[in-house]
């Protein structure tokens, strides 16, 4: 999939606004870039690359709308955040305390298809 493709899909799957929040620029410097990696700075692709992948795992989800949702709800293994709070301003995918969205999401991924012994 080429580069300025995968960045529009962030954008119709997440919204401008969201968008713009979680990466840190605002919505005319991620406008000027032209949707060209080449053009955009190594720690704002770096950041676009791992909502991607959030993403990629959040494919349970049926719509945009609950997507977004997901990013803007508070969750108890993040201490009570919200993906989109942690996921704001001035971060660094490498990070542990970033890393914990990952694993966050990576978990409700896993979850989704592993059977409740409990609940059968």
């Amino acid at each position: 999939m080429p580069e300025a493709q995968r960045w529009k899909d962030l954008k119709r799957i997440l919204g401008i606004r969201l968008l713009i929040k979680m990466i840190g620029l605002t919505q005319k410097k991620l406008l000027s870039y032209n949707w060209d990696e080449k053009k955009m700075p190594t720690h704002i692709t770096a950041r676009l690359d791992f909502l991607m992948i959030i993403i990629l795992l959040l494919a349970q989800y049926p719509t945009r709308t609950k997507i977004r949702k997901w990013f803007k709800q508070p969750r108890l293994m993040l201490n009570n955040k919200s993906p989109a709070e942690i996921l704001s301003g001035d971060w660094d995918p490498k990070t542990p305390y970033i890393q914990n969205v990952f694993r966050t999401t990576f978990y409700m991924a896993i979850k989704s298809f592993i059977p409740d012994p409990y609940n059968q």
